[in-house]
């Protein structure tokens, strides 16, 4: 929701959350630029939390794709991150992505995360790099 902001000429603007934004960086209007800086409580290389949240970003324009990148953000985000899950999560959400997404275009963006996340994963989630 925007209005008008008689003294100074701006605009005010707001974001509504449901559920938790926990870790989330959120800007409302146009064109903004956001550095989030914060520290991650799990045992989860910096590098690879991130290449999640890449992945989680692009895919996020399906809802049940996004559901589960969501997922394995949060998993990821525990002391303890269980990879089995963060990878049942991502190969899911990309098999989405495969069906209806304009897949080629965010297999060419998302390669270097999702190899990123599959190196971190292990050898059995390798095959996330597959088309």
């Amino acid at each position: 929701m925007a209005s008008r902001d008689s003294g100074t000429g701006g605009t005010t603007q707001s974001l509504n959350v449901s559920g938790s934004a926990a870790g989330v960086a959120q800007v409302a209007g146009d064109s903004n630029t956001v550095t989030a800086r914060g520290r991650i409580s799990s045992d989860m290389p910096e590098d690879v939390f991130k290449a999640l949240v890449a992945i989680q970003t692009a895919l996020s324009a399906h809802p049940a794709a996004r559901a589960l990148t969501d997922a394995a953000v949060q998993e990821a985000k525990k002391p303890e991150p269980d990879k089995p899950t963060i990878g049942a999560q991502l190969k899911a959400a990309l098999d989405i992505a495969k069906t209806g997404l304009g897949w080629t275009e965010i297999a060419k963006e998302l390669a270097p995360s999702i190899g990123t996340a599959a190196n971190w994963l292990g050898s059995e989630w390798t095959h996330l790099l597959s088309p």
